[in-house]
């Protein structure tokens, strides 16, 4: 029994705004400005015009309508239950329920006829243009009692006064129900007297001297139970740990009092007939991310030690409504917990918001996320870096280190701003169906970046195309197009999907090295799946592999420099001993090409020289190294390997993949020719081996390549666009990813 729903209707930035079927937990969550606060604003200013209270106005959000409203349907379940009880208790509750629908029940039927839309009431505050409210129904008796047994309290965390914590006494007030009318003054001074004052009667005429001289109002119900309660308690200073708050950080205060809140909140309203709604506005306020999941950890512990989960009686275990918590967060961290720990039905709901504007207005909508995950490898492991992509501007799924290293760059960012923006996040095929936005129903705008071999593989001893059904299944994706009307685009897209399909299984002509196809463009047919499953899937195929973004035609030219570079800056003379003994064993030798690839790995160690080498020497290792240059290409003329060809090489020396998707790490790699395995074992040895950041697939080449590709190209630009132009020139595919990103962020 609490508020089940909140409608709004041109107020604020709601047009019109639900929030339907609320559970014991949830969480709002949405960028600045989305419209968490406007919900606060709306709600309070609904209680607060229950109760008569002072209250700034709200604004109409469209001025063609004459007035707004804030409809809230609240769970009359409980109330029905114990109207129907012959308990002699129950007379007043059963008083609520008559007044609130007794203009549909008579007297007979509201005591015994169940009937389902009893079970919920509607009340309606209706906001004019003129400031003026009005209600849907005008008993001020039904006012009462819902602020009465549907009591609503928030917190601002940020107007929180961290040192006197009164506004605890306000709602400790509000929880419980006690005839105070059975305990007349009188008795009461009578009753103090005669226990502190009993023979002198002192206390009686001192309260009655003060009554005479001083002009004081009627306790109204609320301030005497405090009085009472106050009576009872050991004290009425607040403390944490036996300490006064002002011995506290802020943080600590902060803390305790909304875990204080929360553990009343629950505590006293599961033996009464009260269910209130809570909301905290950003109880993150302050509190380290490990004291934010602490919070929801501590109300996880109240809440499950007094919610009865058993049909059978259990001692201290309440099978009444649990009150409605509602938090408005930016932390990543608290909806992490809340997920994890509320994790049975109707417990926990996160409502996602989001704003939009048009030329007059910035409307909110909502949606409700799927935050069940039914797949508990998913549960285990939802952490910080899972939750936090429900906060974000745009998400980028990627599938290895090299993708992140690749978006997370520096200097991209600088030339692009909009990356700044964006979430990367490295996923596999579990984590991704667990928190794709489409799947979890937020309106979060992503893409998923996946390498070709996700959905096709070659046979490379016959060149055919085989479509998988993998990560990405166009056959699927075909089907769920089949019964498309005829004509339209969706029509139109099957039938693109059907002749794209009838190469699979076709056999193609590759070159003799199996690196490449002769005839078919492979980017060509991945470019035509690509805009079906942007448009159908929010899905990007790589046309090999990430490498092949980097490492392609357009990208040679400065490729080929930066690999020169990085080998002359990083191949040094030196060995374990004495380097100057191994270089004048050469200088007077001749070099054949096979005496000169010994001499030059002989005194290119990757060590650092034990002694200082002479000057001579140093000219001579230098000549070596510059003859092993010449050496190298003569041997790419040698074994003649086209130009694009040599580039796959370099790409497959990087843990990329062939345009056949062939790499030194997988099966294909057999079915390579001799030739080419000997050149990228040659390649390896004697290039690849001495540039650290090519090491390994994470090891830094592509933040380095990219910067120095960023500089080169800067170096030939006039102006920010030209860069803009230039590297959408030098990189399309990265380009196309970043103007995809940059046109769905605000």
């Amino acid at each position: 029994m609490a508020i089940k729903s909140i409608r709004i209707k041109n107020i604020l930035s709601f047009r019109d705004f639900k929030l339907q079927n609320l559970a014991d937990i949830n969480c709002l969550i949405g960028k600045n400005n989305s419209g968490k606060s406007n919900l606060l604003k709306a709600i309070d200013f609904y209680y607060k015009s229950l109760n008569d209270e002072p209250v700034n106005n709200l604004n109409l959000l469209s001025s063609y309508s004459n007035h707004g409203e804030i409809e809230i349907t609240f769970d009359t379940n409980r109330l029905e239950d114990v109207i129907r009880t012959k308990k002699e208790n129950s007379s007043y509750q059963k008083h609520m329920y008559k007044t609130m629908f007794k203009s549909e029940l008579s007297e007979w039927e509201y005591l015994y006829k169940k009937s389902d839309n009893k079970k919920q009431y509607t009340l309606t505050l209706k906001i004019h243009k003129n400031n003026s409210i009005s209600w849907s129904n005008q008993d001020k008796d039904i006012r009462e009692i819902i602020h009465r047994i549907y009591p609503f309290f928030s917190i601002d965390t940020r107007r929180i006064d961290l040192y006197d914590w009164k506004y605890l006494w306000n709602i400790i007030t509000k929880l419980k129900f006690l005839n105070t009318s059975n305990l007349p003054r009188e008795e009461l001074i009578s009753f103090i007297d005669s226990k502190i004052s009993s023979k002198s009667n002192s206390y009686k005429e001192y309260v009655e001297k003060i009554n005479d001289i001083t002009d004081t109002s009627q306790y109204d119900y609320q301030e005497m139970l405090l009085n009472y309660i106050k009576v009872g308690l050991k004290g009425h200073t607040f403390l944490i740990d036996g300490f006064d708050l002002t011995k506290q950080s802020d943080g600590t205060n902060s803390y305790k009092f909304i875990e204080i809140f929360l553990h009343l909140v629950i505590s006293l309203t599961r033996r009464e007939f009260i269910t209130p709604t809570v909301f905290i506005d950003e109880p993150e306020i302050g509190l380290h991310p490990k004291k934010a999941e602490q919070l929801i950890d501590s109300l996880h512990i109240i809440y499950s030690n007094l919610k009865s989960t058993s049909e059978k009686w259990e001692k201290g275990k309440y099978k009444t409504p649990n009150p409605k918590f509602i938090f408005s967060t930016h932390n990543p961290s608290i909806l992490k917990t809340t997920v994890k720990l509320f994790n049975k039905k109707d417990e926990h709901k996160v409502y996602h918001l989001t704003c939009k504007k048009n030329k007059h207005h910035a409307v909110t909508s909502c949606s409700t996320m799927n935050s069940y995950f039914e797949d508990d490898r998913f549960v285990n492991v939802f952490d910080d870096n899972e939750a936090k992509l429900f906060f974000s501007n745009f998400i980028l799924f990627v599938e290895g280190e090299t993708e992140l290293e690749l978006f997370g760059n520096l200097s991209l960012k600088r030339i692009f701003p909009a990356l700044n923006k964006i979430d990367v996040y490295k996923t596999n095929e579990v984590m991704l169906k667990a928190i794709n936005p489409t799947k979890s129903n937020v309106a979060i705008p992503y893409l998923v970046l996946y390498d070709a071999d996700k959905m096709i593989n070659i046979d490379l001893k016959n060149g055919a195309i085989n479509f998988l059904s993998k990560e990405v299944d166009i056959f699927k994706i075909r089907n769920s197009l089949k019964y498309s009307f005829w004509g339209s685009k969706n029509a139109y897209l099957h039938k693109r999907l059907g002749s794209i399909l009838k190469l699979n299984g076709v056999k193609n002509h590759l070159t003799d090295n199996k690196l490449a196809f002769k005839k078919r463009n492979i980017s060509d047919l991945i470019e035509k799946i690509n805009s079906i499953l942007l448009e159908k899937e929010r899905i990007l195929l790589a046309p090999n592999t990430i490498e092949g973004f980097l490492i392609s035609s357009r990208s040679q030219r400065i490729f080929i420099k930066w690999i020169k570079i990085e080998f002359l800056k990083n191949s040094t003379p030196g060995s374990k001993g004495d380097v100057n003994v191994i270089i004048e064993k050469y200088r007077n030798t001749i070099l054949d090409k096979s005496k000169l690839e010994r001499c030059f790995l002989s005194i290119f160690t990757g060590w650092n020289s034990s002694k200082e080498i002479s000057q001579d020497n140093m000219i001579f290792a230098h000549k070596i190294r510059a003859m092993m240059l010449n050496h190298i290409v003569s041997k790419f003329k040698e074994s003649q390997i086209t130009k694009p060809e040599r580039l796959i090489i370099f790409r497959m020396l990087l843990k990329g993949k062939s345009d056949t998707l062939c790499s030194i790490e997988n099966n294909n790699y057999n079915h390579i020719s001799k030739e080419t395995k000997v050149l990228i074992k040659f390649l390896d040895k004697n290039v690849i081996k001495f540039i650290p950041s090519c090491n390994s697939k994470t090891g830094g080449w592509v933040s380095s390549f990219l910067n120095f590709s960023i500089e080169e190209l800067r170096g030939t630009a006039a102006s920010p666009a030209e860069l803009e132009k230039a590297f959408a020139f030098t990189f399309p595919q990265i380009s196309r990813i970043i103007e995809d990103v940059s046109s769905s962020i605000d």
